[in-house]
C-alpha cells in the first residue's frame, strides 16, 4: 500500500479495499483451528444459571432478526432504550410507594428470569385489579413502578432491565391502552446489598460502582446506591463521578447497538415470558404455587412474601397471556425523548457525539465486517479473544528497565502464553 499523500486520502481510504470482510464461516473456521483440544461448543458456549446458552462471540447479522428492539430510538415503544430524559439529583423516599418489588427475588437461589418473571406476574396482577375495579387502563400502568437490585453479573443485569422495559410494554400493549406512552416502564434501581464485607470497604465500593454501571446503561429511571461497607457520601459520588467524568449521562442508551446485549435482552424477555405464563397458567400470582415454576428452589420460593392483589372470587379483567406469542408489537407514538438525534455533545477532545444513534448511523462501517484472529486484526489478535485464553496479570516487580520486562514478556508468548498481560505500577512502564 502507498503512503498516503494527504489528509484527503485518508478520508477516501476504506479498509474493504485492502482487507476483505470476514465472514461467520471464516470465524468460526480460525476458531476450530485454534481449539486443539476441545470441539467449539465445548469450550466456547457457556450456559448460565437460568440455562441461556451464551456464545462466545456475536455479530451484525445475529440482531437483525430482532426487528423492533433494535430498531427504535430512546422514548420509542417498547421503551427498551429508555425514555431518553437527562439526570437529576432529587430526595425522595428509597422506594416508591406501591412499587413492585422485584429486588426482593434478588436472592441465593433465585436467577433473573425468576426476577423478571415473576415481577411481571405481580405487576400484572396489580394493572388487572386497577382494571377490574374501575381505573382507566392508562391511569392504571402509569401508576406502576418497578425496583430492581442490580448484582454481580456486569453485562447480565445491563440486559435485565432492558428485558423488562420490553416485557412490561408489551403487557401493557395487549390491555390496548389509548395513550402509547402508558406502557413505559418506570424502574427505580438499588444496588445489591449482598455480598459485602465490612472489613473490605474498597472492594465493596468497587461492587456498588460496577453495579451502578450496570443500572445506568440499563436505562434506569433512578438509582440508589445502597452504602454498604462504605461511607454514605461516597454513594453519592458515584453517581457524580459516573455522570460527570464516565459522562454516560450525556449519551441516551449508551449499551444500545452492542451485539451481545441486545441478544442477552432478547433472550431473557423470551424465557421470562414463558417463565410468566407458567405461573398464569397455575392461577396468576396470588395463587400460584412457586415452587412448581422454579426448577425445585423450593426453599428461597416459599419464603416469598406474597399479599393478594385482589378479593377472593374476584374475576380479573385480562387478556389470556397463557398463549400468547411474545411479539413485541411495531407501535407508533410520540418520541418521548428529551434529545432529537441531532443534539450534539462535544468532548473535551472536541470530538462531536450525538445524544443516541441508531442502526442506519453504523452501515458501511469497515470495522464491523471484520473477526479476532483474522486480518486486520481490529476485533483482537486472537479468534477466541480471551475466552480459552485467561487474562495474565503479572506485577513485573525486579525489572528495572522496560526493555528487561518485555524480553521476559516475549519468552511468555513463545512458552504459549496467549492471554493478556498487564504490566503496572512500575515506573519503567509509566
Amino acid at each position: 500500500m502507498n503512503m498516503l499523500d494527504n489528509a484527503a486520502d485518508i478520508e477516501a481510504l476504506r479498509l474493504s479495499e485492502e482487507f476483505p470482510p470476514v465472514s461467520t464461516a471464516q470465524w468460526k473456521a480460525a476458531v476450530q483451528k485454534d481449539l486443539t483440544h476441545a470441539g467449539y461448543d465445548q469450550a466456547l458456549v457457556s450456559h448460565t444459571q437460568c440455562g441461556i446458552a451464551v456464545q462466545s462471540f456475536y455479530r451484525r447479522e445475529d440482531v437483525e432478526r430482532l426487528g423492533v428492539l433494535v430498531e427504535v430510538a430512546p422514548g420509542e415503544f417498547p421503551y427498551t432504550r429508555g425514555t431518553g430524559q437527562p439526570w437529576k439529583e432529587v430526595q425522595q423516599p428509597v422506594f416508591p410507594a406501591g412499587a413492585v418489588r422485584a429486588d426482593r427475588f434478588h436472592k441465593p437461589g433465585a436467577n433473573l428470569i425468576n426476577e423478571l418473571g415473576f415481577a411481571l406476574a405481580e405487576a400484572t396482577e396489580e394493572l388487572s385489579r386497577k382494571i377490574t375495579e374501575g381505573e382507566q387502563v392508562d391511569a392504571a400502568a402509569r401508576s406502576i413502578q418497578f425496583v430492581f437490585a442490580t448484582g454481580a453479573q456486569y453485562f447480565f443485569e445491563i440486559a435485565k432491565l432492558r428485558a423488562a422495559r420490553l416485557l412490561w410494554s408489551t403487557l401493557v400493549a395487549a390491555f390496548r391502552p389509548s395513550n402509547v406512552q402508558s406502557a413505559m416502564t418506570r424502574i427505580h434501581v438499588r444496588t445489591s446489598v449482598e455480598p459485602r464485607s465490612d472489613f473490605e470497604p474498597y472492594t465493596n465500593l468497587a461492587r456498588a460502582t460496577t453495579q451502578a454501571m450496570s443500572a445506568v446503561l440499563g436505562n434506569c429511571d433512578s438509582l440508589t446506591i445502597e452504602p454498604v461497607g462504605f461511607d454514605p457520601h461516597l454513594a453519592l459520588n458515584i453517581q457524580r463521578m459516573l455522570r460527570e467524568e464516565a459522562h454516560v449521562g450525556h449519551v441516551a442508551d449508551p449499551g444500545g447497538g452492542s451485539y451481545y446485549l441486545e441478544i442477552l435482552t432478547d433472550a431473557l424477555a423470551h424465557e421470562a415470558w414463558k417463565l410468566f405464563q407458567r405461573v398464569e397458567r397455575l392461577g396468576g400470582w396470588s395463587a400460584a404455587d412457586l415452587r412448581r415454576v422454579t426448577n425445585g428452589a423450593a426453599e428461597w420460593a416459599s419464603s416469598i412474601e406474597r399479599q393478594p392483589q385482589c378479593s377472593r372470587g374476584m374475576r380479573l379483567r385480562k387478556p389470556d397471556f397463557t398463549t400468547m406469542e411474545f411479539q413485541p408489537p411495531r407501535i407508533p407514538g410520540p418520541n418521548g425523548n428529551a434529545h432529537s438525534a441531532t443534539d450534539v455533545w462535544v468532548t473535551a477532545e472536541n470530538i462531536p457525539v450525538r445524544r443516541y444513534y441508531m442502526p442506519a448511523d453504523v452501515r458501511g462501517m469497515d470495522h464491523l465486517d471484520y473477526a479476532a484472529g483474522l486480518p486486520p486484526f481490529l476485533r483482537g489478535p486472537y479468534s477466541t479473544m480471551y475466552v480459552t485464553q485467561p487474562w495474565t496479570i503479572r506485577q513485573y516487580a525486579g525489572f528495572s528497565t522496560a526493555e528487561e520486562s518485555n524480553a521476559f514478556y516475549r519468552r511468555n508468548l513463545a512458552a504459549g502464553q496467549k492471554g493478556l498481560s498487564v504490566a503496572f505500577d512500575l515506573p519503567t512502564h509509566r
